[in-house]
C-alpha cells in the first residue's frame, strides 16, 4: 500500500511546471508577494502520483475601515455597503515603505494617482480603488476596490403608509420596502412577471396627487414598464399613468410622471415588464401633491 511517507513532494513558484528536479517541499512555505505554487507528488521511482496541485495566492496588502455604515454585512453578502449623508473610509496598509494611491472615479489607480494620507469622506455613491506602488512606480500586491452606496431619503405621500402587494402570501409585508422613503439598491420589493402584479398603497385619507416618482432597480442597461392607477374607495380604479411602452433605462434618478391634480386615497402601481429578466423590482413608489 502506498503511503504519504513513500511520496516526495516537489514544487515550483516561478510559474514553471514541476518536474523531478524541482525543489522538494519539506517545510512550511511563507509568501510575502502574490505567488502561484505548483506541487506534484512522486513515488520512489520518480513517477508522478495523482494530479498536480495548482493554486495562486494573492497578496492583498490594503484593507479599509469605515464609520457611519448603515448596516454591517456578513462576508460574501450579495448586498453592498450603504450609508446615509456621509461616510469616512480609512485605507490601511502595513507596508509603509510603499506609496498608497487611490481613485474615486472608477478608474484604475496608477503611479500618478493621488497619494492617500487621510480618511476619505464620501457623500455620494462612490467606488474607492487603491493600489500600492514601489519606489519605481511599479504595482505591489493586489489592489483594493469597494463600492459604497449612499441612501437617498425622499419622503412622499406614500412613505410609511399601509402597503400590500400581489405576492403578499409569499412575501408578507415586503411591499413596505417600496414605501419606506429610502432610495437604496438592495432594499426593494421583488416579484416576477405575471398576469397582474401590483403594489397598492392606502394614503389613509383623500389626497391631491399631481406627481409620481418610481424607482426600479438600476444598472445602466435595463428598463421597466408599468401603469399607475388611483382610486377613492379601493374598488374602482382610474388609470393615471401609462408607462407600458417605456424603453428608457432605469437610473438612480427614477422615472418621474407629472399629471393633472387628481384626488385619490388609494394608489396602485401595476408592474408589467423588465427588459433584463422576468424579475420585477420596485425600490420606491412615491407620490406628491
Amino acid at each position: 500500500m502506498l503511503t504519504v511517507q513513500d511520496l516526495t513532494l516537489r514544487y515550483t513558484i516561478d510559474g514553471s511546471n514541476v518536474n523531478t528536479t524541482s525543489t522538494i517541499l519539506n517545510e512550511e512555505l511563507v509568501f510575502n508577494e502574490t505567488t502561484t505554487i505548483k506541487i506534484q507528488a512522486y513515488n520512489k521511482n520518480t513517477e508522478p502520483v495523482g494530479q498536480p496541485y495548482h493554486q495562486k495566492f494573492y497578496l492583498k496588502p490594503i484593507t479599509a475601515s469605515v464609520d457611519n455604515i448603515w448596516k454591517d454585512l456578513p462576508p460574501g453578502s450579495w448586498e453592498k455597503l450603504r450609508f446615509e449623508n456621509e461616510l469616512n473610509v480609512t485605507l490601511i496598509s502595513s507596508f509603509d515603505n510603499y506609496s498608497l494611491r487611490y481613485t474615486l472615479d472608477n478608474s484604475s489607480p496608477n503611479a500618478e494617482s493621488p497619494v492617500y494620507n487621510e480618511p476619505l469622506t464620501l457623500k455620494e455613491t462612490t467606488q474607492v480603488r487603491a493600489q500600492l506602488f514601489n519606489e519605481n512606480g511599479e504595482i505591489f500586491g493586489s489592489g483594493f476596490s469597494e463600492w459604497y452606496y449612499v441612501i437617498l431619503n425622499e419622503p412622499s405621500l406614500t412613505t410609511g403608509k399601509p402597503s400590500t402587494a400581489s405576492n403578499e402570501k409569499i412575501s408578507p409585508e415586503s411591499a413596505t420596502l417600496a414605501t419606506n422613503g429610502r432610495i437604496s439598491l438592495w432594499e426593494m420589493w421583488g416579484g416576477h412577471v405575471g398576469e397582474h402584479v401590483w403594489i397598492k398603497v392606502d394614503l389613509e385619507q383623500v389626497e391631491n396627487v399631481s406627481k409620481f416618482k418610481v424607482y426600479n432597480f438600476w444598472d445602466n442597461w435595463r428598463y421597466y414598464q408599468y401603469t399607475i392607477d388611483g382610486s377613492l374607495d379601493g374598488e374602482n380604479w382610474t388609470e393615471l399613468v401609462d408607462f407600458s411602452k417605456n424603453e428608457v433605462k432605469a437610473s438612480i434618478d427614477g422615472y418621474e410622471h407629472n399629471i393633472d391634480s387628481t384626488q385619490a386615497r388609494y394608489l396602485r402601481i401595476n408592474l408589467i415588464y423588465n427588459s433584463a429578466n422576468p424579475g420585477l423590482h420596485l425600490v420606491e413608489f412615491n407620490a406628491f401633491h
